[in-house]
């Protein structure tokens, strides 16, 4: 029987760059779905390594795209540091606790609108090693998502695995499948129930933050007098924490919240 692998870029969250320097793996996996890229852990009573009498007769790699810019979240962090520049005087006039020490500074955001960063498309690269793990399996087909990071994170590990001539090899074609709510398609099937909608969520996630945030606000407004941060801007910093992170792989914004405020965040 020919063994066989199937590549799929499906509607799955983006994972952020992989934590370097003074950033704590630890802390930073509290981001829930923009949490760093990390390995799962190994479930109870199941073995690592395959048995001696097993072998792999097909694999199913499935990723969505690699660290990627914020999307819906981009202007949350703009608004925050247009904030940030309206307090700047009573930024310059407040002693700073050692966290946000970085704020005397300034802090701008270069970050642009749902495109892979440099190290997601390194972490996408880096994929195309699947073919030195199970060197004896083909490329039976590789699926995206019609989503331009999805497809280029397809085309980018196609490189990978097939080399700079992918483009020529029929084993690398690229089947790109919509992600809409007409289109039926097992990658992004929420999307054409129609008894599913993102109002529920959005409803859900509106409460929590209405529990949570005011409390990061207080105290960010108390450390700075006259910061005037909403619970809006203090999300805004939440999310840079992360997106800063899948960028340039550092964020100062990382170490001003506590544990609980980033697992209550995510």
């Amino acid at each position: 029987m020919l063994s066989l692998a199937l590549v799929v870029f499906a509607f799955l969250a983006g994972a952020t760059a992989v934590p370097t320097g003074d950033h704590d793996l630890a802390r930073l996996n509290m981001l829930g779905y923009i949490s760093p890229y990390h390995k799962a852990p190994i479930p109870f009573g199941v073995a690592k390594e395959l048995p001696n009498d097993c072998k792999v007769d097909q694999v199913m790699l499935m990723a969505r795209h690699g660290s990627r810019t914020p999307s819906f979240e981009l202007p949350l962090i703009k608004a925050m540091t247009e904030q940030l520049a309206r307090a700047s005087d009573a930024i310059a006039r407040a002693k700073l606790p050692k966290e946000l020490v970085f704020l005397k500074k300034g802090y701008q955001t270069t970050l642009s609108e749902g495109t892979m960063t440099a190290a997601g498309r390194q972490q996408i690269l880096e994929h195309g090693k699947f073919k030195q793990k199970y060197p004896h399996l083909k490329v039976d087909g590789l699926l995206a998502g019609d989503i331009p990071r999805v497809v280029e994170s397809a085309e980018l590990f196609a490189k990978a695995y097939f080399g700079d001539d992918w483009q020529t090899n029929p084993a690398a074609s690229i089947s790109k499948i919509a992600e809409d709510d007409v289109t039926v398609s097992w990658i992004t099937s929420f999307l054409t129930c129609p008894k599913w909608g993102f109002e529920t969520s959005d409803q859900d996630t509106a409460v929590w933050e209405s529990i949570f945030l005011p409390s990061i606000s207080r105290r960010l407004n108390k450390a700075i007098p006259g910061l005037g941060f909403t619970d809006k801007h203090a999300l805004g910093a939440l999310y840079a924490c992360p997106y800063d992170f899948a960028d340039t792989e550092k964020s100062p914004w990382c170490n001003v919240f506590s544990d609980k405020e980033l697992a209550d965040f995510a």
